[in-house]
């Protein structure tokens, strides 16, 4: 679930929120680093067209402005490479497609095939997807640890100040509640 329930319209948001993210995450409180969630500078328009010119393809718009704004991203175990390291031959990779990154704990690698589709690669069986949705999934993944962590600081604080779990749990069925009762009347107006 992204936060506050709203989900990135475009690749440039989504990266966006990935950087404020970072910004929430590489503390001490989280206990990440910097080299646990990394950005690159963006890729040129040269570098660019000179990946798309090595390879005879277009890459798909929304990865041109995923490069745009970073040469390369590290999301945790995810490493997603720059242009210039596209191609990188990678064991978990059919011959016929191009490796542009890869989840470190898992077979999961980010794929091109050779007419410039972007495939995720599980156990060496490509799979069709959007890039723009592997990013989304990524930023949610984030977005719920950072939910989380903020919900358990949030439980532990109200736990010193003397609140139960019941009394907590009644406040939730209350705003479910509320928020049910908007959701009806909202879908009311509508009709």
């Amino acid at each position: 679930m992204f936060l506050n329930n709203e989900k990135p319209k475009n690749v440039r948001e989504c990266m966006e929120r990935l950087k404020k993210a970072r910004e929430i995450v590489v503390s001490d409180e989280y206990g990440y680093t910097e080299k646990d969630f990394e950005f690159n500078p963006p890729a040129s328009e040269e570098l660019i067209e000179k990946c798309e010119n090595d390879y005879g393809f277009k890459l798909p718009e929304d990865c041109k402005e995923f490069f745009r704004i970073s040469n390369g991203i590290r999301i945790f175990n995810t490493v997603i490479y720059g242009v210039d390291y596209i191609g990188m031959s990678d064991p978990f990779v059919p011959d016929d497609y191009l490796c542009f990154g890869r989840n470190e704990s898992t077979s999961e690698r980010l794929t091109f095939s050779k007419d410039g589709k972007f495939y995720l690669c599980y156990d060496f069986e490509p799979e069709p997807w959007e890039f723009e949705d592997y990013l989304l999934l990524k930023l949610e993944k984030c977005e719920e640890l950072i939910d989380e962590h903020d919900t358990e600081v949030e439980w532990e604080k109200r736990k010193k100040e003397g609140v139960t779990a019941e009394q907590i749990n009644e406040e939730l069925r209350e705003q479910i509640r509320i928020a049910k009762m908007k959701l009806a009347k909202k879908k009311e107006n509508k009709e």
